[in-house]
């Protein structure tokens, strides 16, 4: 085992104790050990090297639909992103309420509830 010294905030040093006294890491440093790992799982994830064709390409449609809604004047981002997010946030209604047809899939609609899954 090699040793790695560093320095982190004082809100992540309190993080790091609050575990300890919660008994969820016997030590500091298991609690590093065990962020540094976590994090070291998700590299593969978002380096885009490892990616899938259909996320590289969801990735490039997300693109090309931001370049559409930007416009030559400055935005806030929640202007800029607006046009892309409705537009998803069709779709993926579209889709639960597909699911929910679905007699295969767990998901069930009420309308004055909203939808579930029921396992």
């Amino acid at each position: 085992m090699m040793e790695i010294r560093t320095y982190v905030s004082e809100e992540t040093k309190k993080r790091a104790e609050q575990a300890v006294e919660n008994d969820d890491f016997s030590s500091e440093a298991e609690f590093f050990r065990a962020m540094i790992e976590a994090g070291d799982s998700r590299i593969a994830e978002l380096d885009p090297r490892t990616q899938s064709d259909q996320t590289r390409e969801s990735q490039q449609n997300i693109q090309q639909d931001l370049l559409n809604a930007l416009t030559e004047e400055y935005q806030p981002i929640e202007d800029a992103i607006e046009p892309v997010v409705e537009q998803y946030r069709s779709s993926v209604a579209h889709t639960l309420s597909q699911m929910a047809d679905d007699e295969t899939l767990s998901v069930e609609h009420d309308p004055l509830k909203g939808y579930r899954v029921n396992e």
